[in-house]
């Protein structure tokens, strides 16, 4: 055909760029950019479980779930064209989904289910039967969606429509396994119960503070028995003494709650290698490294940091154009606020983490937020720049990347010694610890075996 390039033309049927539905391929004496990227399109389907073969169909089922109802839309698709819709079935009870899958939806359709309180029970209850199901972000809709036509039956035919258009690449929500989805309402239990302590905390200073009593100090084991004592010695109306002891009441119960939570959650954490490898990193604690483990469950999900620190929320966000985009990059000011996105739940911790660096002066991000702070930075911004650093170090650890040296040793090792108190002798005695000095010992041992001994250890060891 000679040295030129002959243009490859795909048949007719479908969207050219995602690739057509009966594609005809021409042989050409060179590779342009063009034909490498009509190439790699039409291979690259939006199917993520399974290869799609040329032409062949495959069954969507786009459902609008809410607590009690589900709207589903059952829709063929051949790739590279739009699905048609086959049947919409409104008005689905959750009681009854078992049944409607099993008589109207073909085995091997793919389900495509928008994010929602309930999705986890749906999803298992889905996979029991060995359906297919896709999770995907709550905010796949804003794409295809008119405010004029909104309702569950239209919802449900938008989820098939912006899956088969590729709207829902890179939007697919991780489902945890039942036991970390356990580990997750764990850490949600406690830090509800430690919202509710404080809250009470607060509603008893605001009375002790109306009615002219001696404001109540730190301390929450006797801070009630301080309260009772004061009430007890002094002549007050029945109605407000019952309002005090019904909030000392609440106070107490959500404390012992939260001490329960917090203990159950040192015992399990204390028991994870990966957990007690993040504790190396300055400002984590058991129950921070216990709750990044948790949220992660697998790093293999996130190929590079920075996709880590996007799912905490503690990227910084970009919104400018034009000329305010040149202004911004000559000003040295190319993101603007930290973004709102990411997980609401572990970016309160990631605030905890920034602060207790910013506190130390032992490691070199410390010193390095400090060097910021001294250079007139807001103290908001290095609090979290400085998470974001603990972050993509937490990245590496859960990789495989192992310690470099042995310059946090001593300190590792003091929270060692100090979680081993907090879940206590008796129970760390029958994981094989009896003393504090074998436990930290041990995993001190595992962590940083790689690395050679130091200097002044090996002289003591050898004479």
């Amino acid at each position: 055909m000679g040295s030129s390039p002959v243009i490859v033309c795909l048949s007719a049927g479908g969207n050219h760029l995602l690739g057509a539905e009966l594609p005809a391929y021409m042989n050409a004496t060179c590779r342009t950019r063009l034909l490498q990227y009509v190439a790699a399109t039409i291979k690259d389907n939006t199917m993520s479980e399974k290869k799609q073969s040329e032409g062949e169909a495959v069954t969507l089922v786009g459902m609008d779930a809410h607590t009690r109802v589900l709207s589903l839309c059952i829709a063929e698709w051949r790739h590279g064209s739009d699905p048609k819709v086959r049947r919409n079935i409104p008005g689905v009870l959750l009681e009854d989904m078992e049944e409607v899958y099993r008589r109207w939806v073909p085995e091997g359709a793919l389900t495509l289910v928008e994010s929602s309180g309930n999705t986890r029970v749906i999803v298992k209850r889905l996979k029991a039967m060995g359906r297919r199901v896709e999770v995907l972000n709550a905010d796949i809709l804003r794409s295809v969606s008119e405010k004029d036509r909104v309702n569950d039956r239209i919802d449900a035919e938008k989820l098939a429509y912006a899956y088969a258009r590729g709207n829902a690449n890179g939007k697919t929500v991780w489902m945890p396994t039942e036991e970390y989805a356990g580990y997750r309402d764990l850490i949600s239990g406690y830090i509800r119960s430690s919202r509710d302590t404080v809250r009470c905390s607060n509603r008893i200073w605001a009375f002790c503070n109306s009615h002219g009593l001696p404001l109540p100090k730190r301390g929450r084991p006797k801070k009630a028995e301080r309260i009772r004592a004061v009430l007890d010695g002094m002549a007050i109306d029945p109605n407000q003494r019952a309002l005090a002891d019904s909030l000392l009441e609440d106070f107490e119960y959500f404390s012992r709650k939260r001490a329960a939570d917090a203990a159950r959650i040192k015992r399990i954490a204390i028991g994870r290698k990966d957990v007690l490898r993040l504790m190396q990193l300055p400002g984590i604690q058991l129950y921070i490294a216990f709750a990044l483990a948790v949220f992660i469950e697998d790093i293999r999900r996130f190929p590079t940091a920075k996709k880590l620190v996007s799912y905490f929320g503690l990227n910084p966000a970009v919104n400018a154009t034009g000329e305010q985009e040149r202004r911004q990059r000559r000003k040295g000011k190319e993101h603007d606020h930290l973004s709102r996105f990411g997980r609401a739940d572990v970016k309160h911790l990631c605030a905890e983490i920034g602060q207790s660096v910013l506190r130390r002066d032992d490691c070199p991000v410390a010193r390095w937020a400090r060097r910021k702070l001294a250079s007139g930075k807001d103290y908001n911004k290095v609090c979290m720049a400085a998470a974001r650093k603990i972050v993509t170090y937490a990245w590496y650890i859960l990789s495989g990347v192992p310690s470099p040296n042995r310059e946090m040793q001593e300190f590792y090792e003091r929270k060692l010694a100090r979680s081993y108190g907090e879940v206590g002798r008796d129970e760390m005695s029958k994981r094989g610890f009896p003393t504090r000095a074998s436990f930290v010992k041990a995993v001190s041992a595992e962590v940083f075996a790689h690395l050679p001994e130091p200097v002044q250890a090996a002289v003591t060891a050898a004479v």
